[in-house]
């Protein structure tokens, strides 16, 4: 198993799950089989 890390700070929550949306294709072209996301504050 290999996992990638990153820490993203969003204000707004609409925000935030538009980037990951966008992001995932391009994840998935390089491998990528899952994604989670974590709030944390």
């Amino acid at each position: 198993m290999f996992a990638t890390f990153t820490d993203w700070e969003f204000d707004d929550i609409n925000v935030a799950k538009e980037a990951a949306t966008d992001s995932l294709p391009k994840m998935k072209e390089a491998g990528n089989t899952d994604f989670s996301a974590t709030q944390i504050g």
